[in-house]
C-alpha cells in the first residue's frame, strides 16, 4: 500500500495511487506523517456502519472512476499543502468494505493543532464533494 505525503507528492506523470482494495491502517497513516517538526497529528477514519437507510448491512461496495479520482486526490493534496504547513496521508478503499472497517483515512501533521485540524477537515470535505467514488451496492 502506497503512502500519500503532501510534502513528497509526485508529479502527475509519476505512478502513485490514493486508492486501494486493501485494509487501511491508522497506525500506518500516523507514522507516515509524524515528524520532529510537527507537534499535532489529526486523523479522520470513515468507517462503514451497520445500517444504510435504516436497513442492516454487512458491507458496502465502492466503485471509482480511477483516472479522475487520482487527479482529484492530487489536486486536493496540493491545495492543502499550499494553504497549511502540513504533511498529509490520504487513502480510500474501493471494492468491498465490511462493516467496522475504514473506507477512508486522512492524517494531517502540522506544527500546531489548528492547522492540522483545518487541513484534515478541508481534505475530507473536498474528497467527499469532488472525488468520483460511489457507494454502488450494500450487502445485507
Amino acid at each position: 500500500m502506497a503512502m500519500r505525503l503532501l510534502s513528497s507528492l509526485p508529479l502527475a506523470e509519476d505512478k502513485i495511487s490514493f486508492l486501494t482494495h486493501d485494509s487501511l491502517s491508522l497506525v500506518t497513516a500516523v507514522k507516515s506523517v509524524e515528524s520532529k517538526e510537527c507537534g499535532a497529528v489529526v486523523t479522520f477514519s470513515g468507517c462503514v456502519r451497520d445500517t444504510e437507510k435504516e436497513e442492516s448491512i454487512s458491507a458496502i461496495h465502492y466503485d471509482v472512476y480511477e483516472p479522475m479520482a487520482e487527479l482529484e486526490f492530487g489536486k486536493i493534496v496540493r491545495e492543502s499543502e499550499e494553504r497549511w504547513p502540513v504533511k498529509v496521508y490520504v487513502q480510500h478503499r474501493v471494492g468491498r468494505v465490511p462493516v467496522l472497517e475504514a473506507s477512508v483515512i486522512v492524517a494531517c501533521a502540522a506544527p500546531h493543532r489548528k492547522e492540522a485540524f483545518e487541513a484534515c477537515e478541508y481534505i475530507v470535505e473536498q474528497l467527499k464533494a469532488n472525488v468520483p467514488i460511489w457507494k454502488v451496492r450494500y450487502e445485507k
